[in-house]
Formats: C-alpha cells, structure tokens, sequence
C-alpha cells in the first residue's frame, strides 16, 4: 500500500512527516535520556534548576536544526553513506572548525568589527548561536567580555527569545525548503 500513496503525498508533506516524526523521537529520548537529572534537581528543590530547562530547550532546538539539515544532505546525496558522511562533516565542521575560523578572523580585524562580525558570524551557525543564547540564559554574558553588555542586557528581554525561535525556524524552514528541492530534482 505504501507504493500507492507515496504517489499522491508530495514531498513537502513527506518530508514535513518526516522531520515531525524525527523531532518526536528526539524530544522522547532527550526527555528520557536527562528527564531523570531534571527530575533530581526538582526534587531537591535546587535554586538553578531552571538552567536544565534552558539546556534541554537549547538542545532540542539544535536537533530540530540539524535534522532539517540532515533530511536536505541526504536529499540531494545519491546514497546513504555519502548522506552520513556529509552531514558527519557538517556537524564537525559547525561545532569544532567554524568557531576556531571565526577566533582566527578576529585576529585579523580591528577591535571595532569584533562585535558586529561576532554577531553577523553566529548567525550563520546554528550551534554558534544556540550556544551564545544558552550562555547568555544562564547569566554567563561576563564570559564575552564587555564589547557585548548591550547584548547581554538585551538578552533579559523576551525579544532575544523570540528572535532565538525565529532564527531556529528560519534554519529549519531553509533546510527543510532544500530537501524538498533535492526531492524534486530526483523526481522523488
């Protein structure tokens, strides 16, 4: 039966249903997986249990990112191990090569361009970003120096919350927008 109705779902909702499905099972298994160490925290009553919220939310938006990017690599590879190893490389190269590219560029440009090339740089990294935001969340912002206190004081507002969750959307909507086309190239 599934041979007669791949023919009428278009990929949009295919894939929709696939990275839905995905989300699902990773919301599962991190809720699982930390749900115990969320559940020790609330039960003694600890004062910064709030950060494991921030850490799970953090990490769940990250999976959501990189699923989409994942769902689009192996849209557009011809076969499943080129499929992993590209999005193994992609991975690697957003949490390991990206930030220290991004510390070596800062040593190349004046001080003044640090704060606007580091926001402008986060942004085309998801990990980059969700990282900053989580570390901000915590009250970590002394971390980044004194260049980002107005950063840091925007970040106690809701609207780097919002524009955290646009941005995510707006990662996923792209990755996913390119697995459709990948999709319809293949004639999938």
């Amino acid at each position: 039966t599934a041979l007669f109705v791949w023919q009428t779902v278009k990929p949009v909702s295919n894939l929709g249903g696939k990275w839905l499905g995905f989300t699902l099972a990773m919301m599962i298994s991190v809720c699982l997986g930390f749900g115990f160490a969320g559940l020790v925290s609330a039960v003694r009553g600890l004062a910064s249990g709030w950060v494991f919220f921030v850490f799970i939310g953090v990490l769940l938006l990250l999976s959501m990112i990189f699923l989409a990017i994942g769902l689009a690599v192996g849209a557009w590879c011809k076969d499943r191990l080129t499929a992993v190893l590209v999005s193994l490389f992609i991975w690697f190269f957003a949490i390991v090569i990206y930030p220290f590219c991004s510390m070596a560029l800062f040593i190349t440009v004046p001080s003044v361009l640090h704060v606007p090339l580091a926001i402008g740089l986060q942004m085309f990294n998801p990990a980059d970003f969700l990282r900053v935001y989580a570390a901000f969340k915590i009250g970590g912002e002394a971390v980044f120096g004194s260049h980002f206190y107005a950063l840091g004081q925007w970040s106690k507002t809701g609207w780097m919350d919002a524009t955290v969750l646009a941005w995510s959307a707006v990662w996923v909507g792209i990755g996913l927008w390119w697995a459709v086309m990948g999709w319809k190239r293949r004639g999938k």
